[in-house]
């Protein structure tokens, strides 16, 4: 997935967040250990379910988003608190 996107997140230390092209450099990133996510738009299926969930929720169009996060190390991702409403779908870990 990360080599097939035009843009991918990566946390690069201390909860700082840098954008980066798809492809090598954001495996490079994924293989040294970092936090790296995707947004939804750039996932078809998941961009689908997306829309589904919220019709389903009666929210208006684009009230939703959903992104993925991998990691092969520890989370890049400080303790933090999000100002938006979230629930995490943990595949694996």
């Amino acid at each position: 997935m990360l080599s097939s996107v035009n843009s991918v997140g990566v946390f690069v230390g201390d909860g700082a967040v840098r954008m980066v092209q798809g492809g090598d450099e954001a495996i490079r990133h994924y293989e040294e250990g970092r936090t790296c996510f995707i947004r939804s738009d750039h996932i078809p299926r998941l961009a689908e379910c997306t829309t589904q969930i919220t019709a389903d929720l009666g929210l208006h169009k684009g009230a939703m988003h959903t992104e993925i996060f991998c990691s092969k190390g520890k989370s890049g991702a400080t303790m933090h608190s999000d100002y938006d409403i979230n629930f995490a779908l943990l595949v694996r870990g």
